[in-house]
């Protein structure tokens, strides 16, 4: 089935490029993702003290650079990604995957030339990223923690760089192998998927609950599948303003870490209901969307705990974000996902060991 009429076209990309700089994130993320901390800090103590401390700096400035990587086509590849980066002057490879409206900001070239910035620097890419990132607020020390890195680009360009390879070489090359048939899997669904509903419907679903009315204004959403995005979506645009979301291609019954029998979902979704102020708070978005200022005054709690509540319950997509493009943001609950925790323990607690992986494919150009 085709497109509905007068919507967006939807350009679907994946590979395995995606994933390892999505996977490298999820690792360096000190908030909490649902990958077990001693884990995520085992893969990082694979690497030399240089390497580990190279990307725990630049990590959470790169991010996943779709920018960039778009560039090697629809379908980069990991170690494709790594060999063209290592073709790079170190300035060059730090440059191109930093964030790209610093990156590409004219005093970005000039502060890794000449490896020092001033406040003005500071002040002015703070303007610039405000103006082109209208939908959030723009810190100043965010700006000053990027520039700080372009200041070192040569170095750390190079360790940065070395970091890749040595990650690759020493745990993502066999992640590879495991992720490949399974992200086929899933793209092939949420491309069947989009011929049924409409793209903020498709999107709400891909992402786990998260409702972008606004996309209905785009003519173009290029939409990413990867294995270790997730549990929550990844959103941003290109230079022509276009949408970019990567979204969690990876089965609900397979866990992030390899090997593991018990997915995350299951265990973020048990972790959300088993308090009882997530449960009140499940409870009232049941009968209305609330703002989080609205939660916080019914159940007398102050903001910082609600954020708290709200942000678990989001991690295990059990709740609706909305994001109008002007207004504050409101909660509902998504009952498809409260009825389908049940299924899924049940599912899990009578699945065999060994038992037949989710179907594989190739997906559709």
């Amino acid at each position: 089935m085709g497109r509905l009429s007068g919507e967006p076209v939807l350009r679907w990309e994946w590979g395995t490029g995606y994933d390892l700089f999505a996977s490298l994130f999820i690792l360096h993320q000190k908030g909490h993702t649902g990958v077990r901390r001693s884990w995520a800090a085992g893969v990082r103590n694979r690497l030399n003290p240089l390497s580990r401390e190279a990307l725990q700096r630049a990590v959470p400035a790169i991010g996943v650079p779709f920018h960039w990587l778009r560039d090697l086509g629809p379908h980069p590849e990991a170690d494709a990604a790594v060999t063209e980066l290592g073709r790079m002057p170190p300035e060059e490879a730090l440059l191109t995957t930093i964030n790209p409206v610093i990156g590409r900001h004219p005093c970005a070239r000039g502060i890794a030339a000449h490896g020092s910035y001033c406040d003005d620097d500071v002040d002015e890419i703070t303007s610039s990223l405000q103006a082109e990132l209208s939908s959030r607020t723009i810190e100043r020390c965010e700006v000053a923690e990027h520039l700080s890195l372009l200041a070192e680009a040569e170095t750390l360009g190079r360790e940065v760089v070395a970091g890749l390879r040595e990650y690759h070489d020493r745990f993502f090359r066999e992640e590879v192998e495991r992720i490949r048939p399974l992200v086929s899997a899933e793209v092939e669904r949420a491309m069947e998927m989009s011929g049924s509903m409409d793209v903020v419907q498709l999107v709400e679903e891909l992402s786990g609950g998260l409702e972008m009315t606004g996309l209905k204004e785009a003519s173009t959403i290029v939409l990413v599948g990867a294995f270790w995005a997730g549990p929550l979506v990844l959103y941003d645009t290109l230079a022509d303003g276009t949408p970019v979301i990567v979204f969690s291609a990876r089965p609900r019954t397979v866990s992030l870490i390899p090997g593991e029998p018990v997915p995350e979902t299951l265990i973020l979704s048990l972790q959300a209901v088993s308090d009882p102020t997530r449960l009140r708070i499940l409870r009232l978005l049941g009968q209305s969307a609330l703002t989080q200022a609205e939660l916080a005054r019914q159940l007398r709690l102050r903001p910082p705990t609600i954020t708290h509540h709200l942000q678990l319950l989001r991690l295990a997509n059990l709740i609706r974000l909305t994001e109008p493009a002007n207004g504050e943001k409101r909660y509902g609950v998504r009952p498809s996902r409260l009825g389908g925790i049940m299924e899924e323990l049940q599912g899990f607690l009578t699945s065999l060991p060994g038992a037949d992986s989710p179907r594989t494919g190739t997906p559709r150009s």
